[in-house]
C-alpha cells in the first residue's frame, strides 16, 4: 500500500464517501487554478494520493464513484504529465464513467491531441460511452469535432475504432454531420 501519512489515510477512512469525492475534486480545482507548474515533490504526492484512492476505486467502484469521477479536474488542469493523465483518466471512465468538468475534459483532451490522437480519441469515445447526462454529447459536440479533426489529420490507423465510436454516437442522435469523420475502408 502506499505510505500516506497516517492522519490522511485515517481521514479517508471515517469521513462520509460524499465528502471523500469532494476533498478529490476540491483538489483537482485548486491544481487547475495554480499559475505555472506544480513542483516535482507536490506533483508525486498528488499522483501517489490519487493512485491510492484509484485503488480504493478499484476494489469497490460502486461504492467510491464519485471519487473516481473528480479526476476530470484533475485531467483538465494539464499539470501532470499527458500519458500519465490519460492512463488515469481512461481508468476513471472505465469505472465510474464519465469524469465530472466533462467539458473542459473534452477540451483538455483536444489540447492534446496532437500529441496522443490516438489515446485522446479513445478516451472521448469512453466519456460518450459513458456520460452522466443523455444531453452531454451537446455540450461536448464542438470540440469533439475538432478532435476528430486532429485525429483525421494525424492519420493514425489505431485512432479508427475510437473515431468509430464517436461518428457512431453522434449519428444514432441524429447529428448527420459527424458522418464526414467516419474513417473510410
Amino acid at each position: 500500500m502506499v505510505h500516506l501519512h497516517l492522519c490522511i489515510a485515517r481521514s479517508f477512512q471515517i469521513v462520509p464517501r460524499c465528502l471523500t469525492a469532494a476533498l478529490l475534486d476540491f483538489v483537482g480545482r485548486a491544481v487547475r487554478n495554480t499559475s505555472g507548474d506544480l513542483s516535482a515533490p507536490i506533483k508525486s504526492r498528488l499522483k501517489e494520493l490519487f493512485e491510492w484512492r484509484l485503488e480504493i476505486v478499484e476494489s469497490a467502484p460502486d461504492e467510491h464513484k464519485d471519487e473516481a469521477r473528480a479526476f476530470g479536474t484533475w485531467f483538465a488542469s494539464g499539470k501532470f504529465e499527458e500519458p500519465w493523465a490519460l492512463d488515469t483518466l481512461r481508468k476513471t471512465i472505465d469505472l465510474a464513467g464519465a469524469p465530472r468538468f466533462g467539458d473542459a475534459v473534452v477540451q483538455g483532451l483536444v489540447d492534446i491531441a496532437h500529441r496522443h490522437p490516438v489515446a485522446a480519441v479513445h478516451v472521448a469515445a469512453g466519456m460518450l460511452e459513458n456520460a452522466e447526462h443523455e444531453w452531454d454529447h451537446v455540450a461536448w459536440r464542438e470540440p469533439v469535432q475538432q478532435l476528430l479533426s486532429v485525429a483525421r489529420e494525424s492519420g493514425a490507423a489505431d485512432a479508427a475504432d475510437g473515431v468509430r465510436r464517436i461518428v457512431d454516437h453522434y449519428v444514432r442522435r441524429g447529428r448527420d454531420e459527424f458522418r464526414s469523420y467516419a474513417p473510410r475502408v
